[in-house]
């Protein structure tokens, strides 16, 4: 099922449901919702499957609980993970978190940044602002692997039992078919880890009494549990946009029964991208009474490093790597969202002018190795380059591209701010990025075309993409004075 069928279903389930999933002080219709729409959308061999799973390491449990010990309190709290960082000059930054650190270290604020991983890098840069919560993760991981939990907790199985019977009504029209068995346990597993992870930082968050908190990824599930646990103690909480958004992404669109005083377990603040993003949130929000806002601030990151960095002076730290690809006339890069590369950039590969280079980026869940083993056939090509994610700043490597290849890659963003269009290969894509193909911004590969075809039509065009970009501008000053005056909007 596609992202705007599987919206479709759930708002039929929806409206069957009501606003009644508010049990012992929390809000499990989100947790449910976007849990179940992660179950059901066919993401295909496109879906990343993580090659690093969180394991369980005693060392990283006992850090973990010394870096949390030392926590003072802060006026700012940040919620992301290592991986939601870039390596410049030799050192390593947490991109959003950084930026919002230094603002508000500017202000005369203090900032703290909780990471959900177990390790500190050497060059993190805020590396004294940085504590480790993979003790939380841990904890509240183990106490979801104990189903029979749910039996002290009549309401969760009550919950769970009612919503399944409200699929059931609606499943038949849309041709759904699942394993219950499955996808309840995956649901009672959710909802028993955002409890326990809410009780544990609740307990955080009193020790540590900031006004405002940010987060990445909201929709995850500990995500949701710090949003919960936010608005309980009364703190602004904020999601800074880390990826695909827009009016069919399951996270950010369509909360039709969205109740007057909102949902604890998703962020008051919704922090933008584009007009496109905000537009899908407020379309819903307004139904919460103000208690959801978007407010559009564009990508910080982007801005940070435009403002701090010279193109040149960043570029010539990855000299090596621009000086191969200048001898090629026109640039291609390919976005991946998992190990697997898709038939039509293999066929495309193996057919297009070598007058042309194509660059393949991975995911920084993939398994960099594995896949030039599986596509080594492909990847020893002259013109084919592969890198790693992290390899040279997403933002500095589309300024010098042509054009953009991918499935569903939020990528897209990053081509478009760099007005580059970017060819869509997936169902998912497709839908997920629609109002951008609305604008002719990003392109879709139809089903009977060829995507060399489509390579050698788009390639290097940029025709309305600057002024989609034009009503997406923020001024520094404006998303300075967003960003400082959270707590009183």
């Amino acid at each position: 099922m596609g992202p705007k069928d599987a919206l479709r279903f759930i708002n039929e389930v929806e409206n069957l449901i009501g606003d009644k999933y508010r049990i012992y002080g929390l809000d499990l219709w989100p947790v449910i919702r976007n849990t179940f729409l992660s179950l059901i959308i066919d993401q295909g061999k496109h879906r990343c499957a993580s090659s690093k799973p969180r394991m369980f390491s005693l060392a990283c449990f006992f850090r973990s609980l010394k870096s949390l010990a030392s926590i003072r309190r802060t006026d700012i709290f940040f919620l992301t993970d290592v991986k939601y960082s870039e390596k410049i000059s030799g050192s390593v930054y947490l991109k959003d978190a950084h930026v919002l650190a230094e603002i508000s270290r500017e202000e005369g604020k203090r900032v703290a940044i909780g990471l959900t991983g177990c390790r500190l890098e050497d060059m993190l840069v805020d590396k004294d602002r940085c504590y480790l919560l993979s003790s939380i993760v841990y904890i509240s991981s183990f106490v979801s692997r104990i189903p029979y939990l749910t039996k002290f907790f009549p309401e969760i199985e009550k919950c769970i039992d009612d919503f399944f019977s409200c699929v059931d009504q609606v499943r038949h029209k849309y041709k759904l078919k699942f394993e219950e068995s499955d996808y309840r346990k995956q649901l009672v597993k959710n909802v028993l880890m955002c409890f326990s992870a809410l009780f544990l930082l609740k307990k955080l968050l009193k020790k540590v009494r900031p006004s405002v908190a940010y987060l990445h990824c909201y929709y995850s599930v500990f995500g949701m549990a710090f949003c919960a646990a936010c608005n309980d103690l009364g703190i602004i909480v904020a999601d800074v946009q880390h990826g695909i958004s827009g009016m069919n992404m399951r996270a950010y669109a369509n909360w039709k029964s969205c109740p007057y005083d909102g949902y604890n377990t998703l962020p008051r603040v919704f922090l933008t991208w584009t007009s496109f993003d905000q537009n899908a949130i407020e379309s819903w929000s307004n139904l919460s009474g103000g208690c959801h806002r978007a407010y559009l601030v564009g990508n910080l990151w982007r801005d940070y490093l435009a403002d701090r960095w010279p193109v040149d002076s960043v570029k010539n730290e990855w000299s090596s790597f621009f000086d191969r690809i200048s001898i090629y006339d026109l640039k291609i890069v390919v976005t991946l969202q998992s190990g697997f590369i898709d038939s039509n950039i293999v066929e495309l590969a193996r057919n297009i002018s070598d007058r042309y280079c194509i660059i393949i980026r991975t995911h920084p869940d993939s398994d960099f190795n594995k896949v030039i083993a599986d596509y080594s056939d492909v990847l020893t090509m002259d013109n084919v380059i592969f890198i790693s994610a992290s390899m040279v700043p997403v933002s500095i490597l589309m300024k010098h591209m042509d054009l953009h290849i991918t499935g569903w890659s939020a990528s897209v963003y990053d081509a478009y701010f760099e007005s580059v269009r970017s060819v869509i290969i997936s169902r998912c894509g497709k839908e997920y990025f629609e109002e951008l193909i609305d604008k002719n911004v990003a392109i879709p590969l139809m089903d009977e075309e060829v995507l060399l075809d489509v390579v050698y039509k788009n390639i290097s065009t940029d025709i309305g993409i600057q002024d989609c970009i034009n009503e997406d501008n923020v001024s520094r000053a404006s998303q300075k004075k967003i960003l400082t005056n959270l707590s009183e909007i």
